[in-house]
């Protein structure tokens, strides 16, 4: 992770560095509370002004959907002080061996001599078909305005948000720790923890996993290794920091 100090036109001085949450090439901003105004009014002054860039204001949920596409796992749902890097698919992340070690170093080295982590955290898109599911699963209001409103229409696609129980060959297993759709690539998207058991099984026929979705138990595809299903080779991220960091200043001069 690299940053710059970024002075811009507004007098603002921002610590630009260069990572993203979402998948894209991008620059987390940081200002003292104080000039975080100032700064959003640049940025969108100038987003105004060039409106190819296509600049928009996003909330939270933009962000959860663009990092379940690119399966970033966050804190306090697939991360927790009781997970551990090998259970998250996340030991890139650890410097084996260097001079010192690092903390829990020992022990996840006595966990991989015994075989490795009893579960394992995976990747799952509900079933074709399944975002059909909608309509039978919607309350009616009385109100035939506020109903038609509210109902999710047939087209719409399933809405999972994590917590739901997940179930292999009909017995429940685990459940998921983050859910939702990824408008990109246009599929539910459902992560959880499984027995290391049933996490290694390849190839599982359609039918051996399923989620509870309000009641209904909704089939699951399991994705091979895991991988972001998108741009899994990172391609769009792997831009020269400081060749991003020259597109950065153009954009916010």
């Amino acid at each position: 992770m690299t940053w710059r100090g970024v002075q811009l036109s507004c007098c603002v001085t921002v610590r630009a560095l260069r990572v993203t949450f979402i998948g894209e090439l991008g620059f987390e901003l940081h200002v003292p509370m104080e000039q975080m105004h100032a700064l959003y009014a640049a940025l969108w002054s100038t987003a105004q002004t060039h409106p190819s860039l296509g600049v928009r204001n996003a909330g939270y949920r933009v962000l959860e959907t663009l990092r379940l596409e690119k399966g970033y796992r966050v804190w306090g749902s697939d991360l927790s002080p009781y997970t551990t890097p090998l259970e998250a698919g996340l030991t890139f992340c650890c410097k084996w061996g260097k001079a010192g070690g690092f903390v829990g170093e020992e022990a996840l080295q006595r966990v991989k001599a015994e075989g490795g982590p009893r579960r394992k955290l995976c990747c799952f898109t509900v079933a074709d078909g399944s975002l059909l599911s909608n309509a039978a699963l919607c309350f009616t209001h009385p109100d035939p305005a506020v109903d038609a409103a509210l109902h999710l229409r047939s087209h719409d696609p399933l809405q999972l948000y994590g917590n739901e129980a997940v179930s292999f060959e009909g017995r429940v297993v685990s459940q998921s720790t983050s859910a939702g759709f990824g408008y990109s690539v246009n599929q539910t998207i459902v992560y959880a923890y499984l027995p290391a058991e049933i996490a290694d099984i390849k190839d599982a026929p359609l039918g051996s996993f399923h989620i509870n979705a309000y009641g209904s138990q909704v089939p699951l595809i399991k994705q091979p290794n895991n991988r972001a299903l998108y741009d899994h080779k990172r391609e769009k991220i792997l831009m020269s920091a400081a060749l991003s960091m020259l597109v950065f200043e153009l954009i916010v001069r």
